[in-house]
């Protein structure tokens, strides 16, 4: 519920922002929106204020006329939220900041140069034969902080929810979230500046009917629950190739061996296939 107007309650879905007349429920107006659109929607005064990320768009909240558009600043990061006060529209993004202020990374006593104090941090490193192993990530209270190894901060950007698992390549960190009960999403950010540097959804790769993945170096490779192969580039966030296989269902594992991919696949037969 977004609000209410003249007797109109106004109601945002995942894909549809409607006016529902309150006395009889009557729908009075219904607006589909694109279902891969940011949904940030605001009430101010009798105008609903909805920003798709490139545009915003102003409507009358009792009718659903659509009273103006004008274009938003150009942003490399998402927009997470908008507000209205009085004529000024304000944008909440999650723009990487590189203030060098650390508030959590403080000298430590003995001989170590410095230490993070923080409540169920959790820290992500590129290891040695990375190409930036300088580099340290700690998300901690819906924050992801890159910190050098003298213990300043690179940048810092909003990150909720925290992600699965982080890969590094070079250049690059690969952040993977679980989208629902199967599906994953991936986002690279910049590790100079924090940037996004692409977003790539993969459906049907994380669980059920022998879904698996792996990360090896900068690739992706996965077996969706469709019988689908999948081959991934993760300096660029596209899918490269795509293989249908003979369904086999059951616990699935991936790996490369002999410049090959390896799937060890138990059906429920209790078989084994290779």
């Amino acid at each position: 519920v977004v609000g209410s107007r003249n007797g109109i309650v106004l109601l945002q879905g995942e894909s549809t922002l409607a006016g529902l007349e309150l006395p009889t429920g009557r729908i009075i107006w219904n607006l589909r929106l694109p279902s891969d659109a940011p949904k940030h929607v605001t009430l101010q005064g009798d105008s609903l204020y909805w920003m798709d990320g490139a545009v915003g768009r102003r409507y009358d909240a009792v009718t659903g006329i659509e009273r103006e558009t004008l274009p938003l600043p150009k942003t490399t990061s998402e927009i997470r939220n908008a507000k209205v006060f009085g004529k000024d529209l304000y944008l909440i993004t999650d723009e990487p900041e590189t203030e060098r202020d650390n508030p959590f990374a403080r000298q430590a006593p003995g001989n170590a140069l410095w230490e993070i104090r923080a409540e169920n941090p959790r820290v992500h490193h590129p290891g040695s034969n990375d190409n930036d192993p300088g580099a340290l990530l700690v998300h901690q209270d819906e924050t992801l902080h890159c910190l050098q190894s003298d213990g300043s901060i690179r940048w810092q950007r909003f990150l909720f929810p925290g992600p699965a698992q982080v890969h590094f390549i070079p250049g690059k960190c690969v952040l993977l979230f679980n989208e629902g009960k199967t599906d994953l999403h991936l986002r690279a950010l910049d590790l100079r500046n924090g940037n996004v540097a692409w977003k790539l959804n993969l459906p049907r790769l994380r669980a059920g009917h022998g879904a698996t993945y792996f990360l090896e170096g900068s690739r992706l490779v996965g077996r969706d629950n469709s019988d689908a192969f999948l081959l991934v580039d993760l300096e660029r966030g596209e899918v490269t190739r795509r293989t249908r296989i003979a369904r086999r269902n059951g616990t699935a594992k991936a790996g490369i061996a002999e410049d090959k991919i390896q799937i060890l696949i138990a059906p429920y037969s209790k078989q084994l296939y290779w």
